[in-house]
């Protein structure tokens, strides 16, 4: 009989325990979480190109600068009419592209561009890579460039080393001297602004290595590569040609022996190469202002986001507006929007454990002990 009270003390102590343990426990949902990740890579970006003849401040050299020089044109030219494509080595999250490279082109070389956009073991990563790049015969030219974004649930880490950047206009074994986020003037090129950032720090990130503003001149010589631009120019072409002629030789000008407007584009351009060829080598390179190339190119861009679901009164607060200024030359946690990811704190589900099962133990106790006390002396 002992027994029974026994095997009775237990069964209370037991139910005790569960009800204590199912009034502490969280719902399932709130005790778990997980973290939507998103990103995006890109090695190499160029945005419409537009190629200009004949600036109205261009400084052309004599016998050029005794004619009435055409009127300044403008030819708006996507990156493929250029022969340069619009993008090289992207890949969304998430996704690992091939390394590539350019395509045969007078204005940029380069290759060994790969992205990526992964996640693992809880951590996203955007990363992008330009091995080697060459712009305007060699007026800006990189090796090693990376752009790097990274989520570990926690915060977004940007990073944006170059291994190496010179141009032929930077004194030899000179490098282009780099500040964050700020505009910098590199000869015969524009400029470049390097690790251009925006992010929140916490759920949102976006970096660019280089941004290439082109402002550059170009030899008249490429011209003859670009279909387009060879038609959009054919008349203006044609009318130099017409107006050198007309000066003739007395004025200082090789001769032109056809008559320009029996001429095809390609002939014209052939003429008109032909027409530099025969002037002075010291005066030749001046002529190279009278088409200028100008767009703007993003090398080495890379994106992730993080975003913890399935957490109640999670903050939903959208990433920020890429369209908003950058910030300083400071840690980019200077802007004032920084949404909080959920609470990553000790849980207090443990000490709340522990009392309720000392209370489980006390309470399977007590009616042990009723029971024990209610029963019949004589029962045993």
């Amino acid at each position: 009989m002992a027994s029974r009270w026994v095997r009775r003390g237990a069964r209370a102590t037991l139910v005790a325990t569960v009800v204590a343990l199912a009034a502490t426990t969280p719902a399932t949902a709130d005790a778990e979480s997980r973290v939507d990740y998103d990103g995006q890579a890109t090695a190499f970006q160029a945005e419409g190109l537009t190629l200009t003849l004949f600036p109205a401040d261009a400084d052309v050299p004599e016998p050029f600068n005794t004619l009435p020089m055409p009127p300044e044109q403008t030819v708006h030219l996507t990156p493929e009419q250029l022969g340069v494509p619009s993008r090289v080595g992207h890949a969304d999250f998430r996704g690992v592209d091939e390394p590539a490279g350019l395509p045969d082109n007078p204005l940029i070389t380069g290759g060994g561009f790969r992205a990526a956009s992964t996640s693992h073991n809880g951590t996203v990563v955007s990363e992008a890579v330009i091995g080697h790049l060459e712009i305007a015969d060699g007026a800006l030219s990189v090796e090693n460039l990376v752009a790097r974004c990274i989520g570990d649930r926690e915060k977004i880490d940007l990073e944006a080393p170059v291994g190496s950047l010179t141009g032929s206009g930077i004194q030899e074994d000179s490098s282009i001297e780099l500040e964050p986020n700020t505009d910098v003037p590199v000869p015969g090129l524009g400029s470049v602004r390097w690790n251009h950032q925006i992010t929140d720090q916490k759920t949102f990130g976006a970096v660019s290595n280089l941004v290439v503003t082109l402002d550059t001149d170009l030899d008249a010589d490429v011209l003859q590569q670009f279909p387009e631009a060879m038609r959009a120019f054919e008349d203006t072409v044609k009318q130099l040609l017409a107006e050198v002629r007309n000066a003739g030789e007395d004025a200082g000008f090789p001769p032109v022996p056809a008559d320009p407007d029996a001429l095809s584009a390609q002939q014209a351009y052939d003429e008109l190469g032909s027409l530099l060829s025969q002037l002075p080598t010291d005066q030749v390179p001046d002529l190279n202002n009278v088409l200028r190339l100008s767009g703007s190119i993003t090398l080495s861009d890379a994106t992730c986001s993080q975003k913890v679901v399935d957490k109640p009164n999670n903050d939903q607060t959208p990433p920020p507006d890429r369209n908003q200024p950058p910030p300083g030359e400071g840690p980019p946690a200077a802007g004032p929007h920084e949404p909080p990811l959920a609470d990553t704190g000790a849980s207090r589900w443990g000490p709340r454990a522990t009392w309720a099962g000392m209370g489980a133990l006390i309470a399977g106790g007590g009616a042990l002990l009723l029971l024990r006390k209610g029963r019949d002396p004589d029962a045993d």
